[in-house]
């Protein structure tokens, strides 16, 4: 997104400066984090809108996979051990 300074002193905005009256692009992480004295210029497009019957189907399905429980991660087993567990030697 571009920024514009409309302060009386230097800003940095991540690893970008911004000197009074310039205007700037910056990341858009950091949206909720600007000063009041930087005003946004332009903002990033939206992402084209999803037609309505594929909104409800895509709501649905995300439903069932927010039910669904993860898969319990698998705990890490040493080389030593894998070798015992098939058999070989240690």
């Amino acid at each position: 997104m571009k920024v514009k300074n409309n302060s009386t002193r230097l800003h940095h905005v991540g690893d970008v400066s911004i000197i009074p009256g310039e205007t700037a692009e910056v990341s858009d992480a950091y949206a909720g984090a600007l000063s009041p004295e930087l005003e946004v210029v332009e903002r990033p497009k939206a992402a084209a809108p999803v037609g309505a019957g594929k909104a409800a189907a895509n709501t649905s399905a995300k439903a069932a996979a927010a039910a669904t429980p993860a898969p319990a991660p698998s705990a890490p087993v040493a080389p030593w051990t894998a070798a015992a567990q098939a058999g070989g030697e240690e």
